[in-house]
Parts: C-alpha cells; structure tokens; sequence
C-alpha cells in the first residue's frame, strides 16, 4: 500500500497561502531586476573570455603568420586588440521581457563567427554557457522572491 499524506488547511490558512502566492505572482511578473543581474553576469563572461582569449570557450585559433608581422609592425602584441574599440564595445542590454550582452562594433561579427580569410575566434558566450548563467540568476532570483512572499 502507497502511503499517503492528508492536509487540512482552514479558512484563515487558505487566505494566508493565496496571499503569498499571489505576492510571489507579482514579484516575477516583472523580472527587470533578474534580467539586469543576468546581463551583468553575461557581461562579465563576455568581458573575461575575451581578456583570456577565448579561453572560457576553448581558446582563438591562433593568429595567421602575416597578421602577427603586422601587429609586431605596430607594436600590438594581443590578439584582436588594435585600438581597444571592440573590446571596449562591449555593453549589455536587459528589459522587462529579455537580457543580453553584444558588441555593435561593425567588425566584430567578422571576428565571432569568422570569414572565409578570418578564423572564427568567438567573442560572445554560447548557448549552453548563457544557459547555465541564467540557471544560475533566475534561480537565485526565484528563490529571493520565495523569500519575501514568505515572509
């Protein structure tokens, strides 16, 4: 035989529980505020990854011989940095309804997901690594919410 458990909950108990839920309802019915958290999260992956050089993901490939010839020509030593401009475009987005990191420098596609002339060397996070971010953010999120609707 399968045990099973019986609760009885009276009037004052069922407002207080609708209360509550209806206060957690409408504490996530707006997640502005994880949606930020998450933007800054991904912000930083973003920012790390590409001062390791892509290691978070991997790593660049490496650099074409006539590329590093011009950089020693100009005195830039680091990959993908000629100016700063691209890392420094860097900037992350968030709403009500969505969050996110992305760079709006022209040439940085060129770089993320490569040419035919140019290796792809990835600059923003991949699916599973924003998932697992996210996870991670809306989960806590979530979890503060319980909180102060319990509370």
């Amino acid at each position: 035989m399968i045990p099973t458990l019986s609760v009885e909950l009276d009037e004052g108990q069922l407002r207080e529980m609708n209360r509550k839920l209806e206060r957690f309802a409408d504490s996530i019915a707006h997640p502005i505020e994880a949606n930020r958290q998450a933007s800054i999260a991904l912000y930083g992956w973003t920012i790390r990854n590409f001062d390791r050089q892509g290691s978070l993901q991997g790593g660049w490939a490496p650099l074409r011989p006539s590329t590093i010839r011009q950089k020693v020509r100009i005195g830039k030593q680091v990959p993908l940095v000629r100016s700063g401009h691209m890392r420094s475009g860097f900037a992350q987005f968030y709403s009500d309804d969505n969050a996110g990191v992305g760079n709006e420098v022209e040439y940085s596609k060129y770089h993320h997901y490569g040419t035919s002339k140019m290796a792809r060397r990835e600059l923003l996070p991949r699916r599973d690594v924003v998932l697992q971010i996210g996870l991670k953010v809306y989960g806590a999120y979530v979890d503060r919410q319980v909180a102060r609707a319990n509370a």
